[in-house]
């Protein structure tokens, strides 16, 4: 499958939730990103569970206090692109610890510079102790072309869950993002959200925010389609198929959805997490 690049005027944007280390032989995997973000040249990449080493040596601190170290993915990922020619800029933060070992948390890179990049816990528990803590990372960058754009690389934790409900912490996302926000920059809010398409939380977040579903807007008759699952193909046929991972346009931006498909399945570029990616082109 070939996908379509972005034009003047566009902006394209690839989320992956990249599973914490967890997958056999994880560099090789973050080396078949790193060729795919080569090639297709996104304005925008937005990583969760995207995550270092707790235990690995000290590679460098970037302020307010996050401590970068050897071997962290989305350092790796960006080195790794500057290495094939494509600048790289990123901003990196984490919530907890996974698997008691992994600093985990979300990233944005760019090949345009972020002009400003936040982070803050949207959950009652802030700190890294707490495994249901989330933390999104924002940033802020200038897509040439296309203009200022703020991006949010979002992993929410699940609906029902009582002691860290859902919609607590989707206020705590709204509100931060009415202040980052500028007027009349559109906004993108990628990710994993924890929800199915199509559920009560589904329609909650939809109703809640206002955002437009850039999968639902591509693929009006496919609510379904899964982004995470035991295997890329045929996730129809099991029931731990759900489609969770999202791309978000705020509907008073009115972006249009040029194109929006599933990326690293077996059969688009290979699979490298156990859930796939989602790349959208945006356009105003």
């Amino acid at each position: 499958m070939r996908f379509r690049k972005s034009q003047p005027g566009e902006v394209s944007v690839l989320t992956l939730n990249l599973h914490c280390f967890q997958e056999d032989q994880p560099f090789a995997k973050l080396g078949v990103v790193a060729e795919a973000i080569l090639e297709l040249e996104p304005d925008v990449v937005a990583l969760q569970e995207c995550a270092q080493d707790r235990w690995a040596p000290e590679r460098l601190r970037v302020n307010p206090g996050v401590v970068i170290r050897e071997g962290n993915a989305a350092l790796w990922l960006a080195e790794r692109l500057r290495a094939g020619g494509q600048a790289s800029h990123g901003a990196w933060d984490w919530a907890h610890y996974g698997w008691d070992r992994w600093e985990e948390g979300c990233a944005i890179l760019s090949r345009h510079p972020i002009v400003y990049a936040d982070s803050r816990y949207v959950t009652k528990g802030a700190h890294s102790g707490a495994w249901k803590s989330r933390k999104p990372v924002a940033a802020r960058l200038m897509v040439p072309g296309f203009g200022p754009l703020s991006v949010f690389s979002t992993h929410l934790g699940w609906w029902g869950d009582e002691e860290e409900p859902f919609e607590d912490s989707l206020d705590q996302l709204t509100s931060w993002q009415t202040q980052f926000a500028r007027p009349a920059e559109p906004m993108i809010t990628a990710g994993d959200f924890n929800i199915i398409a199509g559920s009560k939380g589904y329609e909650f977040l939809t109703d809640w925010t206002l955002w437009s579903d850039c999968w639902l807007e591509a693929h009006p008759q496919d609510m379904n389609t899964p982004t995470m699952g035991p295997a890329a193909e045929g996730w129809e046929d099991s029931a731990e198929a759900k489609r969770i991972d999202y791309v978000f346009t705020r509907k008073e931006d009115a972006l249009k959805v040029i194109s929006c498909e599933r990326i690293f399945t077996e059969t688009t570029f290979g699979r490298v997490s156990d859930h796939v990616g989602l790349w959208a082109v945006l356009g105003r």
